[in-house]
């Protein structure tokens, strides 16, 4: 009976919320510093659209790597994949919600990479305006960011 209590009281004060939209995004360390801040730089966000957000930790280390190939000879030391933990109805209204998930490639016409352990999907913010608001909240601290380096 407390049990059923406890549950109706947080039904009935709006303590309850949903899970967050857990999404991720594979870059070099310098980038993700400038992205997330830290001691050296504040929050700058997101620079140019369109913003490719993976579904999964894996698909965005993928993802840093080919960053890492794409950059020689100037390679960078080390590559992060950046966790942003995203209020789900603020994820639905920045158009990155479970409604707006896209075959990863298919946005940009490309063939669609095998990425073992990866969802297969992709989140992205499609244009300046929506990078924008992404950046706006995210500086507002409502996004909650965690930094893994891989590299």
């Amino acid at each position: 009976m407390l049990h059923l209590l406890i549950i109706q009281a947080k039904f009935s004060s709006n303590l309850y919320t949903e899970p967050p939209t857990i999404l991720f995004h594979g870059t070099t360390s310098n980038r993700a510093s400038k992205i997330v801040g830290n001691q050296f730089y504040e929050t700058q966000g997101f620079k140019k659209a369109p913003v490719f957000l993976a579904e999964d930790y894996n698909t965005a280390r993928y993802f840093a790597f080919e960053k890492l190939a794409a950059l020689v000879p100037n390679q960078p030391k080390s590559l992060t994949v950046v966790e942003f933990k995203i209020p789900t109805q603020l994820a639905n209204d920045l158009g990155i919600g479970q409604d707006s998930r896209s075959v990863i490639g298919v946005f940009e016409e490309l063939r669609f990479p095998d990425i073992p352990g990866g969802t297969g999907h992709e989140r992205i913010l499609r244009n300046l305006t929506d990078v924008q608001r992404f950046n706006d909240v995210l500086k507002a601290g409502q996004i909650k960011v965690r930094r893994q380096r891989v590299k």
